[in-house]
């Protein structure tokens, strides 16, 4: 019996096979952050989405991966407010099927959503920035990060639409012009699309011509109601955003 509980003590302190961090599977996994079941899940598809109700000066299209449901919700999570950090590669790369879309002809920067200098100190690092780095690296789309954010706005994830919408008024700046440039903007998450357009507008107050966003997840609501947005399906993609 002790030699039971002191096994199962050192395995919590010092565990030699680590558990899916979806599902927590207690088999463990020996290769990357899911077990088989959930890597199973783990679809990337390249997702081309607009929409009607989006405002004219806002984002012009989305580009997406995955939907924001299991297991990449679960691991955005991880790597947001738990500090894994080493979670990053491996959600950039879930992103090849979309960077596979897109060209450094097609937009002169991208710019990730920046935090504000407050909500970095506390997280340590901006999610938007390490997937804009790597996006950069695989498209050759330079990086420009001259936008800021000029309110410490409260975090979205626990506000209504509408409270989304307000909380995000003029909550972002530019420190340059982007007179005649085709921007695309980078974030991990893509729900109603406030902070997105609010970041776009931005933008298209220095001028920019067109702006784009390519995020790691969108909400399921674009899967679910088809009929109140706009999609394309993209080339050599038998699947609908």
């Amino acid at each position: 019996m002790m030699g039971r509980i002191r096994e199962t003590v050192v395995n919590l302190l010092f565990p030699t096979r680590a558990v899916c961090l979806c599902c927590g599977d207690p088999a463990g996994i020996e290769e990357e952050w899911l077990c088989d079941a959930c890597m199973d899940r783990l679809a990337p598809r390249a997702h081309e989405l607009r929409s009607g109700a989006w405002p004219e000066d806002g984002v012009s299209r989305v580009w997406f991966p995955l939907y924001y449901e299991r297991p990449v919700s679960k691991l955005i999570w991880q790597f947001k407010y738990n500090g894994v950090y080493r979670l990053a590669p491996f959600l950039a790369a879930c992103m090849g099927p979309v960077l596979a879309r897109l060209s450094s002809t097609d937009y002169d920067c991208l710019t990730p959503i920046p935090l504000h200098e407050k909500r970095l100190r506390e997280r340590g690092f901006n999610q938007a920035e390490v997937l804009a780095s790597y996006i950069s690296r695989e498209t050759g789309i330079p990086l420009d990060g001259r936008v800021r954010r000029a309110k410490n706005t409260s975090q979205q994830a626990r506000l209504s639409k509408d409270a989304r919408q307000a909380n995000l008024q003029n909550a972002f700046e530019c420190l340059a012009s982007f007179s005649g440039k085709r921007v695309l903007i980078v974030d991990d998450v893509f729900t109603t699309g406030s902070t997105a357009n609010s970041c776009a507008q931005a933008l298209r107050r220095a001028g920019a011509a067109d702006v784009q966003a390519v995020t790691l997840a969108a909400s399921r609501y674009y899967r679910h109601h088809k009929a109140m947005i706009y999609r394309k399906k993209v080339a050599g993609n038998a699947s609908e955003a």
